[in-house]
């Protein structure tokens, strides 16, 4: 025998289709984000394995950013490159690249926030860790490896010449050393970060 009178069935039928509408919105939400490229990052692994992985490992200078503000944290920029390190890339070229600034663990419980320690912003200049972007979203020619140290702020008036002749990791392994001489003082976490990028694989 059922208790419920017509009206609490209509009720409790219109409460359950509501539920179910909102389940469904956050199903599409979690498996279709809207201008989420990259929403989920990887740890650092190891500097050998990032210039492995990357299409192009290069010195840049962020000349424009977009304000797209992705879900996620990333961020549309123009970069123009100032030395290629590895990869097909031309020197004094503009591209368009999406970066993220992920910071970096140098212990499971002391992050560094950022390896760009005055913001990953226009005149800021950096090693790019990079791949082609074959995605419809972001619309730009590279995107950042999404991974800890897949950029990092550099001196900007640091001697590029002197990489003239190095292997990638060689002239890599001299920017880090560069910038933590340039901001090791003012940023000791990120000087922490450098020492663990210097000392990895």
């Amino acid at each position: 025998m059922n208790d419920q009178t017509p009206s609490n069935q209509n009720a409790v039928s219109g409460r359950s289709s509501r539920v179910r509408t909102i389940l469904a919105a956050l199903l599409l939400i979690l498996f279709f984000p809207y201008e989420s490229p990259a929403p989920i990052s990887g740890f650092f692994p190891g500097l050998s394995k990032l210039l492995e992985r990357a299409d192009a490992v290069v010195v840049a200078e962020i000349i424009e950013k977009s304000d797209k503000n992705y879900l996620g944290g990333g961020d549309d920029f123009k970069i123009r490159i100032r030395k290629v390190l590895k990869g097909e890339a031309e020197e004094g070229r503009t591209y368009s690249a999406y970066l993220r600034d992920l910071g970096f663990y140098i212990t499971k419980t002391n992050r560094c926030r950022s390896l760009f320690p005055e913001g990953l912003r226009r005149g800021a200049t950096g090693v790019f860790f990079l791949k082609k972007n074959d995605r419809a979203e972001p619309k730009t020619e590279f995107i950042s490896e999404n991974c800890e140290g897949d950029a990092f702020s550099i001196n900007p008036n640091a001697d590029l010449k002197k990489l003239s002749g190095l292997r990638s990791r060689e002239a890599v392994e001299l920017l880090l050393k560069n910038s933590s001489a340039y901001y090791g003082e003012r940023f000791p976490e990120y000087n922490a970060a450098i020492t663990n990028m210097l000392a990895s694989p």
